[in-house]
């Protein structure tokens, strides 16, 4: 809505294909009706946890039912959502092409998204694992043992912080290729690479 009403040209700007590219109020709507899946399978989730409810299912199938929606909702429907998966792929693949101004700006989102990818690591971890069929009262010593294995501590969450960065220096070092202009590209890939050290 905001780039619409200060008549920003987004759809050029990014390079979408504006046949396939929803209306404001569209990912409004799809924007409430997600919020409230989230809200109604927490406050089941909450409730259930609590005996509040009947107990037809173990608490935990109710994030599950939310992390398969959520699934769906980034599937689905993929007219609209293969423009994303597009430029993720191009981001991962940054040294292979020149970065456009979409897949730079797409990249420097993902940098600041690492907690989320944390997050999204755990939940893959707590559904792969069974840990959410297991009922409320009855966790153990072995419940969420995975997460402190060396595999996810020591290899998987390094990665997790360190790839978007990775990312982000590739395309700061391909720019330079394409264009030859040391600044900002030499400086900007200086910056992403010391921020990997960290």
């Amino acid at each position: 809505y905001v780039w619409s009403r200060y008549r920003i040209n987004y759809i050029f700007l990014f390079d979408f294909n504006p046949k396939v590219v929803d209306s404001s109020i569209k990912i409004f709507n799809d924007t409430v009706d997600e919020t409230l899946v989230f809200l109604v399978t927490m406050l089941l989730y909450y409730k259930s946890g609590a005996q509040d409810i009947p107990n037809i299912m173990p608490p935990g199938m109710y994030p599950f039912i939310l992390v398969v929606y959520t699934v769906k909702a980034l599937l689905f429907p993929w007219k609209t959502r293969s423009a994303m998966w597009k430029a993720v792929w191009e981001v991962i693949t940054s040294p292979l092409h020149s970065p456009t101004f979409f897949t730079v700006y797409c990249a420097d989102v993902l940098t600041s998204m690492v907690k989320v990818f944390q997050d999204i690591a755990w939940t893959v971890g707590f559904v792969v694992s069974g840990d959410f069929l297991t009922p409320e009262g009855e966790h153990t010593d072995a419940t969420h043992d995975w997460q402190h294995s060396v595999l996810y501590k020591n290899f998987l969450i390094p990665l997790l912080c360190l790839l978007p960065l990775w990312f982000r220096f590739n395309q700061c070092l391909r720019k330079y290729l394409d264009t030859g202009s040391r600044f900002p590209n030499l400086a900007n890939a200086l910056k992403y690479a010391m921020s990997q050290t960290v």
